[in-house]
């Protein structure tokens, strides 16, 4: 038999090479599916930089709200926000209906507050 001519059995270290392989592959995979996945959060809703000053029903009512916090020099948004149920501190469940989160830098947050509040 010449040296390159093949017996015809296979053994089990031509099955290894591509065993390993696939489960290197599959690791990758799973490895970059894990490091590049979205952040959710159940707890909170996630607004990037920003944090929500208010919820307020009425879309007018969260404008004139943003426009206020605009008047004051602040940079502010709206996002929409969900039917949600708040519950006390002594277990008592409200809904709250959906409407608009009134949207400020961290920075800005307890001056955004005590504009809404009127308290300036």
């Amino acid at each position: 038999m010449s040296q390159g001519e093949h017996t015809g059995t296979v053994t089990a270290s031509d099955y290894l090479a591509p065993l390993f392989a696939l489960i290197a592959v599959c690791g990758l995979g799973l490895l970059g599916r894990w490091v590049f996945a979205p952040n959710y959060r159940k707890d909170r809703k996630d607004y990037g930089l920003l944090v929500s000053v208010a919820t307020i029903t009425g879309q007018a009512d969260a404008e004139r709200a943003r426009d206020a916090l605009t008047a004051a020099g602040l940079r502010a948004t709206l996002g929409e926000s969900h039917a949600t149920v708040r519950v006390t501190h002594d277990g008592h469940a409200f809904p709250q209906p959906p409407g608009h989160h009134v949207l400020v830098f961290p920075q800005d947050e307890l001056r955004a507050r005590n504009l809404l509040d009127g308290v300036s």
